[in-house]
């Protein structure tokens, strides 16, 4: 009975997630401008260009939604708190309830993106490639939204946190890669440089998705061993990344919960 009771819970939350989202109008205006990043390479008519321009939009749009949306998410709950807290649920359960469903409804908005290029004939396998990286950057930012959602109570304070957040993963990591090269720890410390784009979401899905579509010419070889199994499997990577920052983040925003309690 019990299980039966935390399975009708979970699918309880899973559900007042997706009904929240289909009545409000941000999660419509992203899925607004999905539409129309995926119609612009078709209406132009990029042809050969339209991987590139998508990618600009997975890296700039989809995470910055995908993690306001969980931050909203998890200041919504704020005026039920005491009553969510009451129920035969564990504080994991109900984020990850939350997650999956944030992660489903920014998972939507790949289609509409991807799809125009596709009908028209674009290269399939990057679209391929930039779908399945689309897909893992929105369950990141979600989860991360959700992480930093739950940290504060403060609406204000958690969207600033957000932006922090999006803008250092975005320009932030590559900046201090850069200092880096410049200073030469690239050349002393090839691996740890490596490895420093490599944990970062956003430069791991730039790279390798450049890297996929041809526009780096890069010889293997001549690659660090880590930066050489990582670009021959920037797929199986990814994934691994994806699991691990979204674990994380979850984790993190359970533990939060739980300390109010």
């Amino acid at each position: 009975m019990s299980r039966f009771c935390s399975t009708s819970v979970l699918g309880a939350f899973f559900l007042r997630e997706l009904r929240a989202a289909s009545v409000g109008r941000f999660i419509h205006v992203f899925w607004g401008l999905a539409l129309v990043g995926g119609l612009v390479p078709v209406i132009f008519e990029t042809h050969g260009g339209e991987s590139h321009l998508l990618l600009q939009w997975c890296l700039y749009i989809l995470p910055l939604f995908a993690l306001l949306a969980g931050i909203g998410s998890a200041q919504n709950e704020a005026e039920e708190e005491t009553l969510l807290l009451s129920q035969p649920i564990g504080s994991l359960r109900r984020v990850v309830d939350k997650f999956l469903a944030l992660w489903l409804i920014v998972a939507v908005a790949v289609v509409p993106l991807i799809l125009p290029s596709l009908v028209q004939g674009g290269q399939r396998d990057s679209l391929v490639f930039l779908a399945l990286h689309a897909t893992a950057v929105g369950g990141i930012f979600s989860a991360l939204g959700l992480a930093i959602g739950f940290s504060t109570q403060d609406r204000l304070k958690a969207y600033l946190a957000g932006l922090c957040m999006w803008l250092f993963l975005l320009v932030g990591f590559g900046l201090i890669a850069l200092a880096a090269a410049r200073g030469g720890f690239a050349k002393t410390s090839p691996q740890l440089w490596i490895a420093l784009l490599m944990v970062n979401p956003l430069d791991a899905m730039r790279v390798g998705a450049l890297l996929n579509f041809g526009k780096i010419p890069f010889d293997l070889s001549v690659a660090p061993p880590l930066g050489r199994w990582w670009l021959e499997n920037p797929i199986r990577w990814y994934a691994i990344l994806a699991a691990v920052w979204m674990t994380v983040s979850v984790l993190w925003a359970a533990w939060r919960i739980e300390r109010r309690r």
